[in-house]
């Protein structure tokens, strides 16, 4: 993934990691299937992803 907020997922990777050991939630789990989801399918601005 080279586009714009890859900085913004991977701080959320690791605050959400903090916070699911501190208060048991469920955050990484859906940062992680977001991140794979965006690696997947086509960009927000509706251009294919090519890779």
């Amino acid at each position: 993934m080279k586009e714009i907020g890859t900085d913004a997922l991977f701080a959320l990777h690791r605050v959400s990691r903090q916070v699911d050991q501190k208060y048991e939630t469920d955050y990484l789990r859906r940062v992680q299937a977001f991140y794979k989801h965006c690696g997947t399918t086509t960009s927000a601005f509706g251009r294919p992803d090519r890779r």
